[in-house]
């Protein structure tokens, strides 16, 4: 190098191998993503092979129909403006979220199909639109599509609902009184939240607040469709207006009479747990022959009891952490098998029949199995009244009053030892 110059270094890009062969890319370039198992992709299209549209369209239902995949829900994460309008890049994400790679060709085979009229190949834009029919067509075309090939080594079981149809006792109840019953066991005044609809007190509300008011205080999920139009013709006046006074007024008969003041002699009891058992309770109708297998089987199972002298309760408990009073179809049928009671399927079933409460066969109310077939069961049942100690000592846990409690008088010599202390006041208060 001559004396008086400097070096100047210049960075060349270095070429490396790509992933896919024997080409170079830039050291700037995005790396590819790793791809989920999709469709195998076509070979490269040349001037040779003739490669239509409507093949690619083929390969496309071919994927699609057997996986049952909603193309649009993908299509619509990028059209967030909801013009049925994507890019071409966009359209080759949406084809790779689904699980299809199509190469160059393909691509643009599709883009020039599906492209807007009046715009130029490179930055088109495709009507994914017009893409759903064409495949909603073709996919009515077929009769059936078969689906993907499964592993012979992997079992495949088609779980599916039941289909016994049960009767149960909610069915045959008012809307009124579920709604009634539900009231009296979460303590609800239906009447303030009506009267935030209301601003002119003239107790009525238009039919679609009652649904707002049913959402604010939870009782929502109580009424089926048919139950809740049911509910909303019975008070709905000549203005198709919901008249929530008439209602509520029906509500509080759980917890008061009308036209009291004519009558102040009248006793009232204050709701117990009987007047929330249509609420919390749900069970099934039985026939008569139902009936009958069910007391010869809890006649066995007493008889069983008493001979062996076991204590039911407390099995039970080990799988009722939370004291629910309820367990699974499955443990009950584990915990008869761990007490060797040698119950069979059948038989498991007979007594879901009847302690099965909650509206559905999965949940087992042992609390009522336990006092009716273990007679050594001493415990209060979990649905019982709160304790007594938690009212008044002046009212019951009815409401009613109680006698007064009258303390009995103390002889000289227990109030002498009552008092006695070795305080001066206390001995002065002995010797008076």
């Amino acid at each position: 190098m001559p004396a008086g110059r400097t070096a100047c270094l210049v960075r060349v890009p270095m070429p490396m191998p790509s992933n896919r062969g024997g080409g170079t890319r830039d050291i700037g370039a995005p790396m590819p993503m790793p791809l989920r198992r999709m469709a195998p992709a076509q070979q490269q299209v040349d001037g040779s092979e003739d490669v239509s549209a409507d093949s690619v369209l083929e390969k496309v239902i071919a994927w699609v129909a057997p996986h049952h995949i909603k193309v649009r829900d993908y299509f619509l994460t990028f059209d967030r403006k909801l013009t049925s309008l994507v890019s071409k890049s966009q359209f080759v994400r949406v084809m790779q979220l689904v699980g299809i790679r199509l190469n160059v060709a393909e691509v643009d085979l599709l883009a020039h199909r599906f492209a807007e009229p009046g715009q130029s190949m490179p930055d088109c834009q495709l009507n994914y639109e017009r893409f759903l029919e064409v495949i909603d067509k073709l996919l009515q075309g077929c009769d059936s599509p078969k689906e993907p090939p499964l592993s012979p080594t992997l079992p495949r079981f088609n779980f599916g609902a039941r289909t016994c149809h049960v009767d149960w006792s909610h069915n045959s109840l008012s809307p009124v009184k579920k709604i009634q019953s539900k009231v009296v066991e979460k303590r609800l005044r239906l009447y303030d939240h009506f009267q935030d609809f209301d601003p002119l007190r003239k107790g009525l509300c238009y039919r679609g607040q009652v649904k707002t008011v049913f959402t604010i205080v939870n009782l929502d999920k109580e009424l089926s469709p048919d139950d809740f139009k049911a509910l909303q013709d019975c008070y709905t006046s000549a203005g198709d207006m919901f008249c929530y006074v008439d209602f509520c007024n029906d509500i509080d008969l759980a917890f008061t009479k009308p036209g009291l003041e004519m009558d102040p002699m009248t006793q009232l009891r204050m709701p117990d747990a009987s007047s929330t058992l249509l609420a919390r309770r749900n069970k099934q109708k039985l026939s008569a022959e139902s009936a009958q297998r069910v007391f010869d089987l809890e006649e066995k199972l007493r008889a069983r009891v008493r001979f062996r002298r076991c204590h039911l309760r407390s099995t039970f408990q080990d799988m009722d952490r939370t004291r629910r009073g309820h367990v699974t179809r499955s443990q009950f049928a584990r915990i008869m098998c761990m007490l060797d009671f040698e119950l069979t399927a059948a038989d498991v079933d007979t007594l879901c029949l009847v302690y099965c409460d909650m509206g559905n066969d999965t949940e087992f109310n042992y609390v009522d199995f336990c006092a009716s077939c273990d007679c050594f069961e001493t415990a209060e049942p979990v649905s019982a009244s709160p304790r007594k100690e938690c009212y008044p000592k002046y009212f019951d846990c009815f409401g009613q009053r109680q006698a007064p409690i009258v303390p009995s008088p103390l002889s000289p010599r227990s109030s002498a030892l009552l008092f006695s202390d070795s305080s001066p006041r206390s001995r002065s208060m002995v010797m008076d």
